[in-house]
């Protein structure tokens, strides 16, 4: 389905799972030159969730009133 590669997931899910110190292992292990990528990504990932978690906080806090 989708057309990227392979160290995408693997770092991504990762990033997710065991946070900035993982992600460039497992980027590293599909491409060695790919490491930053996946520090790049567990640093987006933590970016993007902290700001996406405290959005939808919002959103419920509103709703409960």
């Amino acid at each position: 389905m989708m057309r990227a590669p392979l160290f995408f997931l693997g770092a991504a899910s990762q990033a997710w799972v065991g946070g900035y110190s993982s992600a460039p292992l497992v980027a590293a292990i599909y491409q060695p030159a790919m490491a930053p990528v996946g520090l790049l990504l567990a640093v987006l990932g933590n970016v993007v969730g902290t700001y996406l978690g405290l959005a939808v906080a919002q959103v419920l806090s509103g709703l409960a009133t």
